[in-house]
């Protein structure tokens, strides 16, 4: 796999992957943080799909499910 492949596989499993947290944040939780609607969210971190993440949406989902994937493998 590619980079980007990778990145869009960490965004999915970000939005739609059971969370660290003890409280369960679901995508619908996701699309209210962001702003968004549910649809948007799951076109955007859809693995198949060309549609760009938005980087300022990754920092506060990070932070409700405890998930740094992401952020670490950017930093790879």
């Amino acid at each position: 796999m590619n980079y980007i492949s990778d990145v869009k596989i960490k965004l999915n499993q970000l939005i739609f992957a059971k969370g660290r947290t003890k409280k369960d944040v679901t995508p619908y939780d996701c699309a209210e943080i962001v702003g968004k609607s549910y649809n948007y969210l799951w076109k955007i971190s859809s693995i198949n799909e060309d549609h760009p993440f938005p980087i300022e949406f990754v920092v506060p989902l990070m932070k409700a499910k405890n998930n740094y994937d992401v952020l670490e493998l950017m930093a790879h």
